[in-house]
């Protein structure tokens, strides 16, 4: 179903050295964890540069509340609470007097994430969703993250078992569709819930010419 012929497997060991640089901040490649399997006393952290790509895309209001959190200088190899992170995130779409949209921040992480160059197709970037999530986080959960599957050429679904605010995922999956289709191509993402921490997010691309 792939337009162009590119090695998964190639694609997704590049993202373990290889980075992109987008226009608020570098972010170094994404590099695998080497922690055990989760436990139940085991916090979930996030690396530096998965974080990074949610934190600098929050506007200047919200820069106290980062700050606050010991987090306005975070280093590309340090890790934080995911917990943390994501109550941050709930806390401020939540706020009355200035809420955070976060349909907005998942638009612009989407441009911060990092994809070897070889990886130019929506239905790529998509598939390599999940192994960045794994190599950003630790302790890995394979039971937490992204599966995609490919309907017909035109039309990807993706499963989102992450702890992650629907809205921002929503923001990232359309932010890279945006960001890899075809010039012109146009395209609609479509989310469902389907349960607790369960979402269906289906993405529509025109027909190829």
């Amino acid at each position: 179903y792939l337009h162009k012929q590119i090695d998964l497997l190639a694609a997704i060991a590049a993202i373990n050295v290889l980075g992109t640089v987008s226009a608020q901040a570098q972010c170094p490649a994404i590099r695998r964890n080497s922690m055990p399997k989760p436990d139940d006393q085991t916090p979930v952290q996030v690396g530096g540069p998965f974080a990074l790509t949610i934190l600098n895309s929050l506007d200047r209001p919200q820069e106290p509340a980062i700050t606050a959190r010991g987090w306005d200088r975070l280093a590309q190899e340090s890790w934080i609470e995911q917990a943390a992170l994501i109550k941050l995130m709930d806390d401020l779409s939540r706020n009355r007097q200035d809420a955070v949209n976060l349909v907005t921040v998942g638009l612009r992480s989407a441009d911060q994430f990092p994809f070897p160059s070889e990886v130019d197709a929506v239905e790529v970037a998509l598939a390599l969703l999940n192994e960045v999530y794994q190599a950003g986080h630790r302790p890995t959960d394979p039971a937490v993250g992204w599966t995609l599957s490919i309907a017909d050429p035109n039309e990807i679904i993706l499963l989102s078992t992450t702890p992650y605010p629907a809205d921002w995922e929503y923001g990232l999956i359309f932010g890279l569709t945006s960001r890899f289709r075809l010039t012109g191509q146009q395209f609609a993402v479509y989310q469902r819930p389907l349960g607790p921490q369960e979402q269906r997010y289906r993405v529509v691309l025109t027909p190829r010419t």
